[in-house]
């Protein structure tokens, strides 16, 4: 993801169907317009529940690195049915 000066950030963001909900800027938008806006590429998936057992494994909200989630997640990016409770998208870069 980029931010507004153009430096390739790590950052995670909540898709529910078509929807992207950015808890920290408080933006909601269409997954399009986020991943246009925002330069997002997923580079990991977790469900609720990998997110739960990742935070209180890791006492973090993340960006996770893979030996922190072991297993603890969705591989490739899933693409969330309309259906699907939410997933959260972690992108980990390294700048």
């Amino acid at each position: 993801m980029t931010n507004i000066e153009g430096k390739t950030i790590d950052h995670a963001w909540i898709e529910y169907g078509n929807t992207v909900i950015d808890a920290t800027t408080g933006v909601r938008l269409s997954k399009e317009r986020f991943y246009d806006i925002a330069d997002a590429k997923p580079e990991a998936s977790y469900s609720l529940d990998h997110v739960t057992s990742n935070m209180a494994r890791t006492k973090n909200y993340g960006p996770w690195t893979l030996e922190e989630v072991g297993g603890r997640a969705l591989s490739p990016p899933a693409e969330p049915l309309q259906t699907d409770p939410p997933t959260t998208n972690l992108e980990k870069v390294t700048a």
